[in-house]
């Protein structure tokens, strides 16, 4: 039960991950995942880490609420600054919705920013791509990059709403399919425990001639 859970919240920010990346450019740099914000690297190569960085921050979260070690993460919510009113940092095993959603946010953030640079240019800094022959060509290579940056603000939005919605269901979701497993393995215990109980029971003769006899049948 709980391979399978966990396995159906994979494939589906994997499905998720993989419709957004389908139409991106093949020019992929390799860099590390946090390396998405950074202005230089090419349109496609931004995108892409950007999608593998929050897959990899929701995953990390996941794996530590099922690694069934309670004590290496943190499940309730920063205690509240007395000087600013305000909460504490988020910690890194911090599982709480609001800790995920306030470091995907700040993601999302930092993809937008970085997006609206690749929106003031006509083309990748770094790419390997064929320059466009003519001005029609450039232009036309212009406006399929705004489309694509366009299309892909919008769905990194309704992916991280997903994302998050999904997760939260999961925190949910998962307390209570332990203590369904739980409740499970007493069950089958007690069923084992009245089989054997009967097996014994049934090493006795329990048949007899009539109420004054002593001898069993």
């Amino acid at each position: 039960m709980r391979k399978k859970l966990i396995i159906l919240l994979s494939l589906i920010i994997l499905i998720g991950v993989g419709i957004l990346l389908r139409d991106l450019p093949t020019n992929f740099i390799y860099a590390s995942d946090e390396d998405f914000a950074k202005p230089e690297l090419c349109l496609g190569t931004a995108i892409g880490l950007y999608h593998k960085s929050l897959n990899d921050l929701f995953n990390n979260r996941i794996d530590l609420i099922t690694s069934g070690k309670p004590n290496t993460f943190i499940d309730k919510l920063p205690e509240i600054d007395s000087k600013t009113g305000k909460r504490k940092p988020c910690e890194s095993n911090n599982v709480t919705t609001y800790c995920v959603a306030h470091e995907s946010l700040k993601k999302y953030e930092a993809f937008l920013k970085v997006m609206k640079i690749h929106q003031d240019r006509v083309s990748d800094v770094v790419a390997n791509v064929k320059p466009a022959v003519t001005i029609e060509q450039e232009l036309e290579a212009y406006a399929k990059r705004q489309q694509l940056i366009t299309r892909e603000i919008k769905n990194a939005k309704n992916a991280l709403d997903l994302s998050l919605a999904t997760y939260h269901e999961f925190r949910s979701a998962y307390p209570m399919h332990k203590k369904f497993e739980t409740t499970l393995s007493l069950l089958e215990k007690y069923r084992d425990n009245m089989g054997a109980l009967r097996n014994i029971i049934n090493m006795y003769q329990y048949k007899f001639i009539d109420v004054t006899t002593t001898k069993c049948i």
